[in-house]
């Protein structure tokens, strides 16, 4: 983990119509270190110091790396209007693609920006399982049809996975056969197996997600889509 200092920064904004609103920005650059998924939010605080309100505009990402960030505050959407002495609590989410270093920059008023920076680490092979898993295989003697998947902790402490569930827009056609004890508090390179079948007949698509929820990561959602088409006629021994 990587230990981030608070750094103060006070910012001047113009208040569209009224008097100078004086901000004060809890840090100057937000770090996400080395990852290799998408990472828990990290949050910066800015206050109102000054004597007017301060209307909160959308706090956009931008640069070269700017589409892997994203800002949003629940408290405080953009057209909020925050009084003197009030305070909003942003969070920044860092989604790596690639591998290498991915910077970008938040501008809170004129002059004056928020640094977003984080090193995009290798995927694990296999450590979250695909993003799509395919049931595909035609007239099956052998039904419901089966896919196992492992999920596995790829960082370097440990990963709390919460629960496991069906979502999507046919989660009914889908059940998470097997899995792991749960709670449980996977080390590093630890996995658990989850075996996940296809109940749905008849030759159109099924799709669903299976929810992985952890601690650490939130809800991560993975895919499922498969077909079964119809027997015909009797099974010859």
């Amino acid at each position: 983990m990587i230990a981030l200092r608070t750094l103060p920064v006070s910012l001047l904004m113009l208040a569209a119509g009224a008097a100078a609103s004086e901000l004060d920005v809890s840090r100057a650059v937000v770090e996400f270190g080395r990852q290799a998924y998408v990472t828990r939010p990290r949050t910066f605080v800015v206050t109102n110091m000054g004597e007017t309100p301060w209307r909160v505009t959308a706090l956009v990402p931008e640069g070269r790396d700017a589409a892997l960030f994203s800002v949003a505050s629940r408290d405080c959407p953009p057209g909020s209007v925050v009084p003197p002495t009030g305070r909003c609590v942003f969070e920044s989410v860092f989604l790596p693609q690639g591998t290498g270093d991915r910077t970008a920059t938040v501008r809170i008023a004129p002059g004056h920006a928020i640094a977003l920076r984080g090193t995009a680490a290798a995927r694990r092979t296999g450590g979250i399982g695909p993003l799509l898993l395919i049931f595909t295989r035609g007239i099956d003697l052998a039904f419901p049809l089966s896919e196992t998947i492992e999920v596995s902790n790829a960082g370097d402490e440990p990963l709390h996975l919460a629960a496991l569930r069906i979502d999507g827009r046919q989660p009914a056609e889908f059940e998470i056969a097997s899995a792991c004890t749960l709670p449980a508090a996977l080390q590093p390179a630890e996995g658990c197996s989850i075996t996940i079948s296809m109940t749905g007949l008849g030759s159109a698509p099924w799709s669903a997600e299976l929810v992985v929820e952890s601690a650490e990561l939130g809800a991560y959602r993975l895919g499922v889509t498969g077909y079964q088409p119809p027997r015909v006629g009797p099974l010859i021994p």
